[in-house]
């Protein structure tokens, strides 16, 4: 039941054509090609968001790896709470894919919580820059015009912040 948007932007080596026998192979596969690279990750990041007829989003950039239970984890806590999106913890990796020891957020003191602006010491650390360790209900994304920036470096940053400051209803989730 996942929809699956891979978006190229402009690549110079082979990833379309991969991209391309995916979609041939998985109808759950949905694809786009730029023919100019944009230069950063927002511009795909809008085409994939008004390309997906989802409940939810979720990001995944060619650097990130996910755990096995980890859509289905957010899955669930954002069906549960009915939240505008879900923050998960995470981990670095070493370039060739080994997750550090320890994740992000440290867990003796991080449990499941909800977010509030008002909220300085937990909260705002909580609310890190990235898009790929969240959860996004989609129709709180397009209602409210949610958009990445284009041709700038941060992308990731205006977008989580925007939606941080438009959400009533964000969790954190440890796991």
């Amino acid at each position: 039941n996942i929809e699956l948007i891979m978006v190229d932007d402009g690549s110079t080596d082979n990833s379309y054509e991969i991209m391309k026998k995916y979609a041939k192979k998985y109808e759950n596969v949905k694809i786009y090609h730029f023919d100019e690279k944009s230069g950063s990750a927002g511009r795909p990041r809008n085409k994939g968001i008004e390309m997906a007829t989802g409940k939810y989003l979720m990001f995944c950039d060619p650097d990130d790896f996910f755990s096995q239970d980890a859509f289905l984890n957010m899955y669930n806590e954002i069906e549960a709470k009915n939240a505008d999106f879900i923050i998960a913890n995470w981990s670095n990796a070493d370039e060739d894919g080994t997750p550090w020891e320890k994740p992000k957020f440290d867990l003796e003191r991080f449990g499941k919580f909800k977010l509030s602006i008002d909220d300085y010491n937990d909260s705002f650390y909580i609310m890190n820059s990235s898009m790929c360790n969240k959860i996004f209900n989609a129709e709180f994304v397009k209602d409210n015009e949610i958009k990445c920036l284009e041709g700038v470096p941060g992308e990731d940053t205006y977008f989580s912040m925007t939606a941080f400051l438009k959400s009533k209803n964000v969790y954190y989730i440890p796991v």
